[in-house]
């Protein structure tokens, strides 16, 4: 399954999914609102800060205003793709566009990151992305790489949290919104986990297999309530 979406919209070599569940308008929170089922991977998150605390205040989020009007035009781009290669092309510009923090040694500190990750480092690999998010918390792509890192070694509760952060950043992280998608289907909460890889579709309509788990997820959920 980790193989079949692309989370991860860091360094394109995590194409594995993975941004505000709360933000989201499709149903999504009601879903992720549940309590889980004793013995679920699906943790409180506990120790981690509330999201609302973490965000900067007004439009600070937003302050790099020349990748964020580059990456609004190419998503709307994307979701008017005619074809695989057209979206394809598009999707690698996004990404660059996310990953372009504004600083050399945040850029830096996300490199050594995955490359801890690769080598399945991974409580340095946390302590590099605890500091790129202490040093610029309006990267979405630090809390992005740190969902990733959370959902690897299987802490839904936290990598949900750093979802959550990610989408309140940037709304339409395709990345962010298949992760949270895949995430629920793993704990069993179907009807939200459609819901998420529906959206994902919509900014994103040629996103891996994502078709192929929503066709599934149809089958399982509106199946049901017929």
């Amino acid at each position: 399954m980790r193989a079949t979406l692309s989370f991860m919209a860091d360094a394109l070599r995590f194409r594995f999914l993975l941004c505000g569940f709360l933000a989201l308008t499709v149903g999504v929170a009601p879903a992720v609102a549940q309590t889980p089922k004793s013995g679920s991977r699906l943790s409180d998150g506990a120790g981690r800060p509330a999201a609302s605390a973490a965000l900067p205040d007004g439009g600070a989020a937003k302050a790099d205003e020349k990748p964020v009007s580059d990456a609004e035009a190419l998503l709307d781009a994307l979701a008017q793709a005619p074809n695989a290669e057209a979206a394809a092309r598009l999707e690698q510009s996004i990404l660059q566009t996310w990953l372009n923090s504004g600083s050399d040694t945040i850029d830096l500190l996300m490199s050594r990151a995955t490359i801890a990750m690769e080598a399945k480092q991974y409580p340095l690999a946390l302590e590099i992305l605890d500091s790129v998010i202490e040093m610029k918390p309006n990267y979405a792509e630090g809390w992005n790489k740190r969902a990733t890192l959370y959902y690897l070694i299987d802490d839904y509760g936290r990598s949900m949290h750093d979802i959550q952060m990610v989408l309140s950043l940037e709304p339409r992280h395709f990345g962010a919104l298949s992760g949270l998608g895949l995430i629920l289907q793993e704990v069993g909460q179907k009807a939200g986990a459609l819901a998420a890889f529906r959206q994902a579709l919509s900014v994103h309509p040629f996103l891996g297999n994502l078709q192929d788990n929503i066709d599934e997820l149809v089958r399982d959920v509106e199946g049901n309530e017929i």
